[in-house]
C-alpha cells in the first residue's frame, strides 16, 4: 500500500502557494475522472485540508499523472505536460485532451490488473 497527501502533491508540483484543500480538490477530481472510465479507485478520506488516500502504487501513479495534468491545464494554465504519448499544452487545453489522458490511464490500470492476475 502507498499513500497520497496534499503535502506530497504540493511538493511534486513544486507549488507552496496552493492550499492543501485545493490540492485535495485536484486529486479527488482526478480520481473521479479516472472512475468515469471504470478505474474503481476510492476517493480521499478525512477532513478538508488533511485528507489522505491509500491504495496500490499503480493507482497512485495514475492519480498523480492526471492530477498533474489537471493542475497544469486548469490551475496554472501555462505549462505543457506530457504523459503516455498524449500532450496537453496551452494551445490544446481542452477538456477532451484531459479526458483522453484519463481514459488512457484507466485503460492501463485495467490492463495491469489482467497482467498480474
Amino acid at each position: 500500500m502507498v499513500s497520497i497527501s496534499a503535502a506530497e502533491f504540493k511538493a511534486i508540483i513544486n507549488d507552496s502557494v496552493i492550499t492543501a484543500t485545493n490540492a485535495e480538490y485536484i486529486l479527488d477530481n482526478a480520481i473521479d475522472e479516472l472512475n468515469t472510465y471504470d478505474a474503481d479507485i476510492h476517493n480521499m478520506s478525512g477532513t478538508a485540508g488533511s485528507k489522505t488516500w491509500s491504495g496500490e502504487s499503480k493507482q497512485k501513479g495514475a492519480i498523480y499523472e492526471l492530477a498533474h495534468a489537471k493542475y497544469k491545464a486548469y490551475y496554472k494554465g501555462v505549462l505543457p505536460v506530457s504523459a503516455l504519448g498524449l500532450s496537453v499544452t496551452p494551445s490544446n487545453l481542452s477538456n477532451q485532451a484531459i479526458a483522453d489522458l484519463a481514459e488512457k490511464l484507466a485503460k492501463q490500470l485495467k490492463e495491469m490488473e489482467v497482467d498480474v492476475g
